[in-house]
């Protein structure tokens, strides 16, 4: 993969300019979907963006766009963020939101999705725990802005001035297939859906154990599908142990899975939002989740425990399900993307102007990108001298 895709624009170009800092940028992540819906209405309002990732993978491309991988050395990053043009610059993850309150001259806003607490992962407890205090101490109050994308997240980062601000729900609506007909209409199968990434290191913070639990407990005339991101050997795994799985669905794909349910579940032990509960709602599919985190928030069917949620699937018929599907539709409408972009521009025009768009600046730039694209140049050169070395030894 080139080190800069989906398209190229002028460097000296006097549009402003945004930048937006994640760890991974790719299909399968919410962090991903909540940046792929701010670059879009920037772009239309006019402005250019730079989405810098550590690891990025193919996405929808978008004009006025880039997406721009990183090493995890930030010190370049911080050079190039300052003198780049930019003018509004937004860390979602870390390990970007310590680089923040060291870059000078941008208007900065931290945008918190939180991170699942440390004991989900055996033996990174402490590892987790440090990003959550280091935010506190030493990055919100050395920015322009925080926001969380809830309310539990505002509460759990312990940051009162936070702004909570929604994701949206209605983002998969566009790649459906108006053509696809169901292929259920009069089976008497229930089909309960579940969207989560199926990797081993996530399936107790996911909830995908408790999955294969839940499906055992049910009797016949209940189908239980897992759809998401993973491996061949995920998928192998948990079809041993009795579950449908769609590995690695297009967004199409997803769609056809999301209008084919009765009833989507999530058993995730953690989410700060929990984007495949609004999807459902979107589509029309009632969404059933534990009461934990930020769910009370996004779904109106939220269970103490696993044993009530599995006793109300058992109480319910197909008519029961569609009549909760259209209260979890009303419900969801409140999560628009469109309304989350006119939020993000009312924070970026907070931002000053300054005098990044000043032609000395734009020719600062332009020496920033020239060295920078000659650096990667030499990277991949020297890469290339190695490995034909390595072959010749």
């Amino acid at each position: 993969m080139q080190n800069e895709h989906l398209g190229k624009r002028q460097v000296d170009s006097p549009n402003p300019r945004a930048a937006f800092l994640l760890v991974q940028h790719g299909k399968g992540y919410g962090v991903s979907v909540v940046v792929q819906a701010q670059a879009a209405a920037l772009a239309q309002a006019g402005w250019d963006v730079d989405i810098f990732c550590l690891k990025a993978e193919e996405v929808h491309p978008l004009p006025r766009v880039r997406v721009v991988e990183v090493s995890a050395n930030l010190a370049g990053l911080k050079s190039r963020l300052e003198w780049g043009g930019f003018r509004v610059v937004v860390a979602h993850t870390w390990p970007f939101y310590g680089l923040l309150p060291q870059v000078r001259g941008v208007f900065r806003i931290a945008w918190e999705h939180g991170i699942p607490p440390g004991h989900l992962f055996p033996g990174e407890e402490a590892f987790r725990s440090s990003f959550s205090e280091g935010n506190l101490e030493k990055v919100y109050p050395n920015v322009e802005r925080v926001v969380a994308i809830s309310g539990y997240i505002r509460r759990e980062i312990g940051w009162d001035r936070a702004i909570v601000v929604y994701n949206g729900s209605d983002h998969l609506w566009k790649h459906r297939d108006p053509d696809r007909e169901s292929d259920h209409a009069t089976d008497s199968v229930i089909r309960i859906l579940m969207v989560s990434r199926l990797w081993k290191s996530e399936r107790t913070y996911k909830g995908v154990d408790d999955l294969i639990e839940l499906s055992k407990s049910l009797p016949q005339g209940y189908q239980v599908l897992l759809a998401g991101r993973g491996g061949e050997q995920d998928a192998k795994f948990l079809r041993d142990r009795g579950l449908q799985v769609a590995l690695n669905p297009s967004d199409t794909e997803l769609c056809g899975l999301y209008e084919a349910a009765d009833l989507v579940v999530s058993l995730s032990r953690w989410e700060g939002f929990n984007l495949p509960l609004v999807e459902a709602g979107f589509f029309g599919k009632p969404a059933y989740a534990l009461n934990l985190c930020a769910h009370p928030e996004v779904t109106p069917f939220v269970f103490d425990h696993f044993a009530a949620m599995r006793d109300k699937i058992l109480s319910m018929d197909r008519e029961g399900l569609r009549r909760e599907g259209t209260a979890m539709n009303e419900h969801v409408q409140r999560f628009s993307w469109e309304a989350h972009g006119r939020r993000v521009l009312e924070l970026f025009q907070d931002a000053p102007i300054g005098r990044r768009n000043s032609r000395f600046d734009r020719f600062c730039c332009l020496l920033i990108e020239s060295g920078w694209r000659i650096h990667l140049g030499a990277r991949g050169f020297a890469k290339i001298v190695r490995d034909k070395i390595l072959r010749r030894s």
